[in-house]
């Protein structure tokens, strides 16, 4: 009887499975979340500078329209302003936006998608966070570091850029 597929030691494919993914090189542990601040230099990881200024412009309690018996949430505007004399190549950014106490303790987070405008000006988003506590927000917060990555794991190492977004932050982290 004729074999179609060579046998293979488990030894050998216990060596081909440890060096898929993480274990060719490539880091894949996620970036810090970034610097958190009302206004922050965009960053794709560490010192990797995007030449783009993220804004949280005003921040206010409300119910939510469709929503009213769930209380009030935080609406918010983000502004996304390139640094004049670069030129931006990505569309779209993903950031992290995050209500906190006066303490700094994260109330509450979500993720803004904001495009970039061809030419230059500014663009902004609007959000609101779901919180348990609203009333507790001291200030409304985005993190530098963007969360959207290339689209292609560290498991990919043929597609994969090196870059794996920061994971979201919780509430009762603090920032």
């Amino acid at each position: 009887m004729r074999r179609l597929f060579p046998v293979v030691p488990a030894t050998v494919l216990a060596a081909a499975f440890a060096l898929g993914g993480c274990g060719l090189g490539q880091d894949c542990d996620p970036e810090p979340p970034g610097v958190a601040g009302v206004s922050v230099g965009v960053t794709r990881g560490e010192g990797n500078d995007e030449h783009l200024v993220a804004e949280v412009t005003d921040w206010r309690l409300a119910p939510h329209p469709q929503v009213p018996d769930e209380g009030d949430r935080v609406f918010f505007h983000l502004s996304l302003t390139p640094v004049s004399g670069y030129y931006v190549v990505d569309e779209r950014i993903e950031l992290q936006v995050c209500g906190i106490d006066a303490q700094r303790v994260v109330l509450s987070c979500t993720d803004v998608t904001v495009e970039v405008a061809g030419d230059g000006s500014a663009t902004v988003a609007e959000g609101d966070l779901s919180s348990t506590n609203a009333a507790a927000t001291d200030q409304v917060v985005v993190l530098s570091n963007r969360i959207d990555g290339s689209g292609h794991s560290c498991a990919d190492p043929k597609d994969f850029d090196g870059y794996t977004p920061p994971r979201f932050l919780s509430p009762g982290e603090r920032v």
